[in-house]
């Protein structure tokens, strides 16, 4: 009888060892799902930044776009003012008027030649931007 008690003994400790691997891997299975539920949120709020981002990096190319046709209409009107000059002055005419609207063109187009500038230094301030702020986590 004592064999059999020994046996039952045995047989008890290694299902009490079973369980406690059980229990272990149980908890282990919990802290991996949470670990893996943290990580999907950190991917998600990650996508969400980058999607603002591209957002705002799309609506300055949409500026710069627009400051670009702007800049080429005025060019145009620049190059059609000077050349209405020249033929003034090629026929010994001068026309206040055609130079004043020669400069005045010609301030036009520096104007929107800067602004395109500042979009697109904003534009790469923007891409910039997550990786010079020290308080953002690096991905």
């Amino acid at each position: 009888m004592s064999e059999i008690d020994t046996l039952q003994g045995r047989i008890s400790a290694a299902l009490e060892r079973i369980s406690t691997g059980l229990d272990h891997m149980q908890a282990a299975r919990l802290g991996a799902t949470a670990s893996l539920e943290q990580a999907l949120q950190d991917a998600q709020q990650t996508q969400a930044g980058l999607s603002a981002q591209l957002d705002s990096a799309r609506g300055s190319l949409g500026a710069l776009e627009a400051d670009v046709q702007r800049l080429r209409q005025l060019t145009m009107q620049l190059s059609d003012a000077c050349e209405a000059l020249r033929e003034a002055n090629a026929a010994g005419v001068g026309d206040a008027h055609l130079i004043n609207t020669a400069m005045a063109t010609e301030l036009a187009t520096l104007r929107a030649a800067r602004k395109a500038e500042m979009t697109q230094a904003d534009t790469i301030l923007i891409a910039l931007a997550p990786l010079l702020d020290p308080n953002k986590e690096q991905a």
